[in-house]
């Protein structure tokens, strides 16, 4: 799969939690990121 790079601002309290979320799972913020961009999409399409 092909990836871009992509930038994007958040605000302190946000990044604090994906920051905090991320590290629980093991991931990268990266990851979380797409794991819940991911989810957003199944759910919308069902």
């Amino acid at each position: 799969m092909i990836k871009k790079r992509i930038a994007v601002s958040l605000p302190d309290k946000t990044l604090n939690y994906l920051e905090k979320i991320s590290k629980e799972k093991g991931l990268t913020k990266s990851a979380m990121i797409i794991f819940l961009i991911e989810d957003y999409f199944r759910k919308e399409l069902e």
